[in-house]
């Protein structure tokens, strides 16, 4: 599978993507949305696992925006995942399918 990592954070992104690696999994991943919306752009992913809260855009917006711009395109499985509870059924309103905390 391809998945497209999305975490601010630099040691959590790096270890999910080092496990995704090794379990056979091709990873992309960005640090901040906007660059990730520019990826899908141009490319498709089978997976997005994403972090919820960001700096500027947030998670919410980017599901948003990634759907607007790039339905029937846009049809990966989503995983977000977050230590606020709070934002589960949000997440998956927009979409996620797990919800990881």
């Amino acid at each position: 599978m391809k998945f497209l990592l999305l975490e601010d954070h630099e040691g959590v992104r790096e270890v999910v993507e080092l496990f995704l690696q090794m379990d056979g999994h091709e990873v992309v991943s960005f640090e901040r949305p906007e660059p990730a919306l520019d990826y899908l752009a141009a490319q498709t992913v089978d997976f997005v696992l994403m972090d919820w809260n960001f700096p500027g855009m947030t998670g919410p917006q980017f599901l948003r925006q990634a759907q607007e711009r790039f339905l029937p395109l846009f049809s990966p499985k989503v995983g977000v995942f977050s230590g606020d509870f709070d934002v589960e059924q949000e997440a998956r309103d927009l979409g996620a399918t797990y919800f990881l905390t």
